[in-house]
């Protein structure tokens, strides 16, 4: 059985005023996981299942091929007022467990120190209007990232005093100061891409196993050997700046896949076109601005 309604939902993070219309699904056969959580089905150009509704679709949400894995990822942009910024939202029932976190993966190209906002409900009884108990998450994400990026939203349980939950309401947006209309926008060439979102309902144990110390953890490339394209997964234990190159058995450097880019502690996944490189044995070279570097070997067939 399906009940669909809409929603209104008002926000003021930051000082920044925003209003946002979600047309809402909440589905009581029940599921664990988010639907469609990659953005891999697709229809006319729009992850199924997302921003769905006469009310929601006017914050559009598109279809992406540079997806984090799979084929596709979502991506929502700045706009021009009146028009409305893009955005991620989708309503769903949670059966049991309560989740701890959402997490996911993205790239940020902000402009005018645009930022990105989470918000997350969690909810008892199935709808809002007669729900016994929520529980209301936001968190706001800043700074650019053109490399795919791990992100982590927890879910504040402090005011929640059930041990189930049966729906969990998500919406991602940009935010900025482009004033109009008493409300501040994202600018028009403000861009994100989402992909992979996922729960977590148990604290996670080495995800992030990052020592408290200054260097990058390679986890994996793969594939290695590698063809045309490869993807580097590594972790960063603070801020830094980091470089990631690659390099021939000489020495001499071939490409530069992250040059100097300011990256925060987290998670991320690196991308290299190895299109236009002969066959043979590539180093791959992480440095950073604090001093740390590590270099691997990597085969491209």
């Amino acid at each position: 059985m399906l009940f669909l309604y809409v929603s209104i939902v008002k926000y003021n993070p930051m000082n920044k005023k925003l209003l946002l219309s979600a047309f809402t699904i909440i589905s009581f056969l029940g599921f664990s996981q988010i639907p469609n959580p990659g953005f891999e089905s697709v229809t006319a150009g729009k992850p199924d299942g997302w921003n769905l509704g006469g009310v929601y679709s006017l914050y559009p949400l598109r279809d992406t091929l540079v997806p984090h894995s799979g084929n596709h990822a979502a991506a929502i942009y700045g706009s021009v007022p009146p028009a409305y910024n893009g955005a991620v939202v989708m309503d769903f029932v949670q059966i049991s467990n309560r989740p701890i976190n959402l997490t996911g993966w993205y790239k940020f190209y902000p402009q005018g120190g645009d930022s990105i906002v989470f918000d997350i409900e969690v909810w008892k009884q199935g709808n809002y209007a007669g729900a016994a108990f929520n529980t209301f998450t936001s968190t706001i994400l800043t700074g650019s990232t053109t490399v795919f990026t791990q992100f982590t939203v927890p879910v504040n349980y402090a005011t929640y005093t059930a041990t189930t939950c049966d729906s969990a309401y998500i919406s991602i947006y940009p935010t900025g100061n482009v004033s109009q209309g008493g409300y501040n926008w994202a600018h028009p060439n403000t861009k994100a891409i989402f992909d992979d979102l996922a729960w977590t309902f148990t604290v996670a144990t080495g995800l992030y196993d990052i020592k408290n110390e200054a260097f990058v953890n390679i986890e994996n490339v793969s594939p290695n050997p590698a063809k045309d394209f490869a993807n580097i997964v590594y972790t960063v234990s603070e801020p830094s700046k980091v470089t990631l190159k690659l390099t021939d058995i000489t020495g001499k450097e071939v490409m530069k896949i992250i040059d100097n880019e300011a990256q925060a502690r987290g998670r991320y996944r690196a991308e290299a076109d190895l299109t236009g490189l002969v066959s043979g044995i590539y180093f791959y070279e992480f440095t950073t601005s604090s001093g740390f570097k590590v270099c691997k070997k990597m085969v491209k067939e």
